[in-house]
Order: structure tokens, then sequence, then C-alpha cells
């Protein structure tokens, strides 16, 4: 363990695996813990790992992962406790890959700061209106690869975990009392069973919006292309877009290059930033795809959604209204795209399913079968009427 200085800081701060692996002995039995990390993707395929915050009750450890291996953690990730996070979506794609786990039992204290009303809260926020605490204030830009940290950064991110326990134990006291606990522990476990898989190359082409407008040959050379690229960035561990743009994508679907010359002179391909082994290996690819047809695979773009109907409009204007009457964030409740899905039969659409369904879901069917009418009551708010007139 590293000394941080002269500073007073009420947090350990950790290197070497050894060391992570005799802290960790005094979390054995625990019921709860904060977690959290920070992080840089802007230069990389996968995030790199900067540091990671940990803490339980009496124990509060900043792990460097650039001198500590993480494996210690699989066993507490592993266990009965609950992890607290905020806003964990990333943290858990994180740990997914660094130790390889994640947590077995999760609580996110955006998510059920949702449910007590607040729009997207911050943490800062949330630890203002549920425990009267102004954290340390930092710049969250700030370069987490560096070595050493300076005790600024290290206090800035022992924040993130500080008070993440009392906010847990604050914030499950507010949704006893709204009646609204279950509705929030049921959103944290989608979050953390829905993790973002890892992106088959062969379906990369389709976030290219670039391609939209090819047919035929030129869009299933696109999908290739994008395949090629996908895999070039993840072996080199770049970002897509510094192996070729998405334009350059759609520009060599279209054009059979032969030559580097001829690469340079292409609209969204900067030639000049390849490897000679990159670029060799492209215009393989590029001689290839236009020249043998019977190779390319058979894509093609999904149907135009149609417009939305009127009962979509209505039911998404009535939800709004219903949200802010329960004082629970809209954005949470539903988006457009999951009334259209959920009015369209999509049995797997969120509004089909749990707390969704039981507030909202059973009135929008009903809007949606014409049985029921969206009008203004005599306050200016959106409620549902029997086709009758008679409130519901």
């Amino acid at each position: 363990m590293k000394p941080v200085s002269d500073y007073e800081a009420d947090y350990e701060y950790v290197e070497g695996t050894n060391n992570l692996e005799a802290l960790l002995a005094d979390a054995e039995g625990v019921k709860v813990y904060a977690i959290d990390t920070e992080f840089h993707r802007e230069r990389s395929y996968h995030p790199k790992l900067g540091l990671l915050q940990l803490a339980w009750p009496g124990r509060l450890l900043l792990v460097d992962p650039l001198k500590t291996s993480l494996k210690p953690l699989r066993a507490l990730l592993e266990s009965s406790a609950t992890a607290l996070m905020h806003a964990g979506k990333q943290d858990l794609e994180i740990l997914a890959r660094t130790p390889g786990v994640i947590p077995r039992k999760l609580f996110d204290t955006q998510t059920a700061a949702r449910f007590c009303g607040m729009n997207s809260p911050s943490l800062n926020k949330t630890l203002r209106k549920f425990l009267k605490v102004n954290p340390q204030k930092g710049n969250r830009m700030t370069n987490w690869l560096t070595r050493p940290l300076t005790p600024r950064q290290l206090d800035y991110a022992a924040s993130d975990v500080r008070h993440l326990i009392p906010l847990w134990e604050a914030l499950r006291a507010e949704l006893k009392s709204r009646g609204r606990l279950q509705w929030a522990e049921e959103e944290c476990e989608q979050i953390r069973m829905n993790q973002k898989p890892r992106l088959d190359p062969g379906e990369a082409w389709r976030k290219v919006k670039e391609v939209r407008d090819l047919q035929g040959r030129a869009l299933s050379r696109s999908a290739v292309i994008a395949d090629w690229r996908e895999r070039r960035a993840e072996h080199l561990n770049i970002p897509p877009r510094f192996v070729l743009s998405d334009l350059g994508v759609a520009v060599l679907a279209q054009n059979p290059l032969k030559t580097k010359k001829e690469l340079k002179k292409v609209r969204g391909v900067n030639a000049e930033s390849m490897s000679e082994s990159i670029i060799a290996d492209l215009l393989d690819l590029l001689k290839q795809i236009h020249t043998d047809a019977a190779a390319l695979p058979e894509v093609s773009l999904p149907p135009c959604r149609p417009q939305p109907g009127p009962a979509a409009k209505l039911a998404a204007a009535w939800l709004s209204q219903a949200a802010a009457d329960l004082k629970l964030d809209s954005s949470l409740a539903a988006s457009r795209k999951d009334i259209e899905d959920f009015l369209g039969g999509d049995p797997d659409a969120s509004l089909a399913h749990g707390w969704r369904y039981e507030l909202f879901g059973v009135h929008i069917l009903r809007i949606g079968s014409g049985e029921a009418a969206v009008a203004l009551n005599p306050a200016g708010k959106l409620v549902l009427e029997e086709r009758s007139g008679r409130p519901l």
C-alpha cells in the first residue's frame, strides 16, 4: 500500500495483488459494498481502467489496476452482498472484462433516485438531496492513467463511493415509504443483466449511417469492409474510426481502388495515417470484394418503420403527465419507441412487464383499442376518460 503523502484521507491506496487480497479478507461477510471505476475509452477499442474505488463499512480502498490484478475481487462480486453503484452501466461493462465477473446483486443509486422523482440525477445532486452532503468537486476529465495520481484526484475518486452506503439506506427508506422499493430493485436487476454484448463484426455495418442509402452489392461490400474494420480495431485496441471512417466504409464499398495513391484521393480515407500493413490488407480486401461477387454476404436493411400512429402520440403525452403526477422520471417509465413497440405487440417491450405494465401498459392498451380517451381536465392536465366521458 502506498501512503498518500501528508494529505489527510480516509482511504487506502492499494498497489499489488497480495495487498488487495489481504484487505479484501476484511470484506468477507459484508452485506453491502460500494464500487466505482475511473476509465478512458476515447482512444481505445476497449475502455482502459485507471482506478477502481471500493468501500464497505469501515474501509475505503483506491485500487491501482495498473499495478494490481483485480482477480481477488471475484469472490466479493460473486458473493451475496449487494454492490452499490451510481449510474453503473459502464462500470459493469468494465468489471465484465476485468476481473471478468459482474456483481451478483446490484443497487444503482441513480436509478433509485429516479423512482423518487429526480430526473437523471447526478451523484452530487442525489447526495445533496438525501444526505445534505456537498462532495468535493473535481475535474472529471482528468487523466486517470497518469502516475502518480495527485491527492486531489484521489480524494475526488474516493468521493464517488464514500457516501454510497448511507445514500443506499436513505433511498431504501424513501422507496419503502412510497411503495416503490420492489420497482427499483426490479429495474436494477434489469440493468445488471442487460449487459451490452460484444458487437458481432459481421453486424458492424448496421451502425454505419453512411451505408443506409446503398443497395445490392454495394451494401454487401460495405458489410465486409465494416467487418474488417471492426476486427482490425479490436486487434489494435483502437476505435474503429481510427482504422477507417464511416464515410470511408461507404465510399470504398462503391469504388474498386487498387493503389495507395488512389486511396489518398478518397474522401473519408486518411491513408497517410495508416500503416503499410493496414493499407496492403485493405487493398487486398477491396480487390476481392469488387471482383468476386459470389463471396459477398447477403445483407439487407430493415424495412422503414411506419410513422407512429395517433395512438402512440396520445399514449406518450398521457404517460408523461401520469409519470409527473406520480413524481416519477418519465424517461424511466418509457420512451416513445417503447410505446410503439408495445402497441405493435412486441412481447419483449418494456411496457409489457412488471411495474411498467401495472402503472402504464394496461392503460396504454385501452388507448390503443379506443376504449379510453385522452382529455384535458379543468386543471390543464391530461387524463384518461372512458369513451362515455367518465374519468378512469
